[in-house]
């Protein structure tokens, strides 16, 4: 592309389709104070081993004598922009989607913006990325968004975000038909969206469900495979610190004030799936 068509200034003059963001109008008063609380961050391990598969991806471009840009490196689904830290002047950029403002507001290179939205407004303009590294939503108690009624600590996206979600956010969807539904479109559009031969970096986990683990990795790799990426390399296994206070009674928060134990909301370890779309 043009040395002035990279995807943070196209990204930047487009898309100009009116949607609705954050439940406004584009365009309307709205709060822009950004938000750090998210209860799904990357985490410093995760990062720490995304951050080495990434470095490791661009010595490997860096020898290729046809290489002579720098790389692109998009997080689709990217919160508060941790994954911006893996970024490296002149030799990898990186851009977010965020869909909820106060996040998106959180670092400048991450876009306020649905997913889904950019990514076929991507592919209408011939838009590639060379990796792409996110952590989706897995479907657990983090995606409750009722009012507790039980004198329970609530941590979930609604929420930490203190208002209601975007209406296409999947940080609403538990596990089941509509949160499947989402990721099949969504790994269609970021299929069309990654450059041949880019690398896929998916970190995702499995979760408690009546006493027995969902196998919600197991799910996200069947529906990349089935898209057309195939896998390049174990996955890595990186062991989870729970959040505290999940689900928590206030009586049981007065009685552990130093951390009342968490629910089950995560599995002991969570997965980074590495995949690469086929070279034409």
């Amino acid at each position: 592309m043009p040395d002035d068509d990279t995807p943070t200034t196209l990204a930047r003059r487009g898309p100009r389709r009116r949607y609705r963001l954050g439940g406004r109008r584009a365009g309307s008063a709205a709060v822009t104070t950004p938000l750090a609380k998210h209860p799904a961050k990357f985490s410093d391990p995760v990062l720490g081993e995304m951050g080495r598969l990434v470095r490791a991806e661009v010595r490997r471009a860096g020898g290729r004598r046809d290489y002579t840009r720098p790389m692109w490196l998009l997080d689709p689904l990217a919160g508060v922009g941790r994954i911006h830290t893996l970024g490296m002047p002149g030799r990898l950029e990186t851009v977010g989607c965020e869909i909820q403002q106060r996040w998106a507001l959180c670092h400048p290179r991450t876009l306020w913006v649905d997913a889904t939205v950019f990514l076929a407004w991507c592919v209408r303009h011939g838009i590639t990325f060379d990796i792409i590294a996110s952590s989706p939503t897995y479907g657990n108690r983090l995606s409750d968004h009722h009012d507790a009624r039980d004198g329970s600590t609530r941590r979930s996206y609604r929420h930490d975000y203190g208002e209601e979600l975007h209406p296409n956010n999947s940080g609403q969807l538990p596990w089941g038909t509509k949160y499947r539904t989402f990721h099949v479109e969504l790994f269609r559009l970021l299929y069309d969206a990654t450059r041949p031969g880019g690398l896929i970096l998916w970190n995702t986990s499995y979760i408690p469900k009546r006493g027995e683990l969902v196998g919600v990795t197991e799910f996200h790799r069947g529906v990349a495979l089935a898209t057309g990426y195939i896998e390049s390399g174990y996955d890595i296994r990186v062991t989870t610190r729970r959040l505290r206070g999940v689900g928590v009674t206030a009586a049981q928060a007065e009685a552990n004030p130093e951390g009342p134990a968490a629910t089950d909301t995560r599995a002991p370890y969570e997965s980074i799936i590495r995949l690469r779309k086929p070279e034409d």
